[in-house]
């Protein structure tokens, strides 16, 4: 189910591009998958035939690195998948080596957006794309704590009267509405920028 959800986000990337008047060429044009997380999308890529690439802060992608393998879609010494440099804030490749970057509810995380900017524009070819695709803060309910209206209400008394309700995400089923209500106000307060 999340492999078709995935397929169709990659339909409207390259929907979006085509009405700009671009097209993603496989096998020729260079894509990067900013925020790649486990790289669900660049293995839909990869499938497709693109050049896809994925970086992130940490390494969410081993599965996914392993599967491209096993499935062929890349060579067996292959790296499609690296960490971003967080003490310089350094994207892993050279100037202009993209033709098409983009995001998926990543800069609501971005805590320096001249920094991951600077980066994005760096490692762009020029004439090459940037698309980046992120969550309202006025969206109905939060998308990564479930509590509605979060993206502007992040107050402890407002996060702890939700956890009370019962709303949890999936990482936070069987705790204490205390702890739910802590974990929420750090992670709105530290780890997004609505």
């Amino acid at each position: 189910r999340r492999a078709e959800s995935q397929k169709r986000t990659v339909q409207i990337h390259q929907n979006i591009l085509n009405e700009l008047g671009l097209k993603l060429k496989p096998g020729s044009d260079k894509i990067l998958d900013f925020g790649c997380g486990d790289g669900i999308e660049v293995y839909q890529f990869r499938k497709m035939g693109h050049l896809a690439y994925g970086c992130d802060i940490a390494n969410y992608f081993d599965k996914t690195q392993t599967q491209c393998k096993e499935e062929k879609i890349i060579e067996p010494d292959e790296t499609i998948f690296c960490e971003i440099d967080m003490v310089n804030y350094r994207l892993p490749f050279a100037d202009d080596t993209f033709d098409y970057i983009f995001s998926n509810q990543v800069f609501e995380h971005v805590q320096n957006y001249p920094e991951a900017l600077s980066e994005i524009y760096r490692v762009l070819k020029p004439g090459g794309s940037s698309l980046h695709f992120f969550p309202s803060r006025y969206r109905p309910i939060e998308c990564h704590v479930f509590v509605p209206l979060a993206g502007i209400f992040q107050g402890y008394n407002y996060l702890t009267f939700w956890a009370l309700l019962g709303i949890r995400n999936q990482f936070q089923k069987g705790l204490s509405f205390k702890k739910v209500a802590k974990l929420n106000y750090e992670y709105l307060n530290t780890r997004t920028t609505y």
